[in-house]
């Protein structure tokens, strides 16, 4: 296996096994809660940030105080809730099917993280690098990675390139497996 088919194995059985030990509810409250903060933090940071004007701070702390004020409390709110309401699934019986279900939230969110990281080194060099083109999940990702691009910014999209020269950003379905196949 390339370093880069490991690297993979290692971040989804990862990402399983914490998602396991949370359970279903917790690991997507969790999520739910990061995204609502960062929401909340963008839109109600500044109304906070007035709180602080009265103690005379430098010009960027009053705004970086309301926005972490407002971000740490949602995220706080929302592991309440999460291991609120573990507690009561576990209560009522319904523990294992929460971690069985977290397992699953698990691969969905380390597949995405790992599509996440190919959608970034398709701008750079990364895809020309041995450890790249010697694996096997590499391409399957990549062509996933180049499906998305009628969904990505324009300029993002014309950069993205897996190839193993360079130069002309490959079609979906075009990456090619270590053995010269066409996957």
């Amino acid at each position: 296996m390339a370093a880069f088919d490991l690297a993979v194995a290692a971040i989804l059985a990862l990402s399983v096994l914490f998602a396991v030990l949370r359970g279903f509810v917790r690991s997507a409250i969790s999520l739910g809660a990061w995204v609502i903060a960062l929401v909340l933090a963008l839109r109600l940071g500044s109304v906070v940030a007035e709180a602080f004007t009265a103690m005379q701070l430098p010009a960027p702390a009053p705004q970086v105080l309301g926005f972490a004020l407002v971000f740490l409390a949602v995220v706080i709110g929302g592991a309440l809730l999460g291991t609120v309401l573990a507690k009561l699934l576990q209560a009522v019986g319904l523990g294992a099917v929460d971690r069985m279900l977290g397992a699953l939230f698990g691969l969905a969110r380390g597949l995405l993280l790992v599509l996440a990281g190919v959608l970034l080194a398709g701008l750079t060099a990364i895809p020309r690098q041995d450890w790249w083109q010697n694996s096997i999940l590499a391409p399957r990702f990549a062509d996933a990675a180049l499906a998305l691009r009628p969904y990505l910014p324009a300029d993002w999209a014309s950069r993205l390139d897996y190839s193993a020269a360079g130069g002309k950003p490959a079609a979906p379905g075009s990456a090619v497996d270590p053995r010269g196949q066409r996957t």
